[in-house]
């Protein structure tokens, strides 16, 4: 199959389920239990203590944390990029920043300085 078909299929399917997920939402009732009040369920949807637990005194290691995490994320990307194949063989798999850098060819003169083809 080409990658036109295999993106149709995977977007039928990815469609497929996204459906099934929006019915099976829509067909939940909502949780309640017969001992729910109006001030139980209030309490319980409270969200002041989160709220002011993340940003209020530990909004810096929050932050702190947030610029770890996509460092490290950015660091791993950067350690798996795929190898590169530079012959035949398996043990000549090179990491792209572990290769070695290619020598500039300079044109090299085997003539004395400033000497012509007619004075040689």
């Amino acid at each position: 199959m080409n990658r036109r078909v295999h993106l149709a299929l995977a977007a039928v399917v990815a469609l497929g389920i996204l459906l099934v997920l929006l019915l099976g939402i829509q067909a939940t009732k909502p949780w309640t239990s017969a001992a729910a009040t109006d001030a139980s369920v209030a309490k319980a949807n409270d969200l002041t203590n989160v709220t002011d637990a993340l940003f209020g005194p530990l909004v810096i290691p929050f932050e702190a944390l947030g610029v770890l995490l996509t460092a490290v994320m950015i660091g791993a990307l950067v350690i798996a990029r795929p190898l590169t194949v530079t012959g035949t063989e398996e043990s000549s798999l090179v990491h792209p920043n572990l290769a070695p850098a290619p020598m500039p060819s300079a044109a090299v003169d085997p003539s004395p300085l400033g000497a012509t083809e007619d004075q040689q």
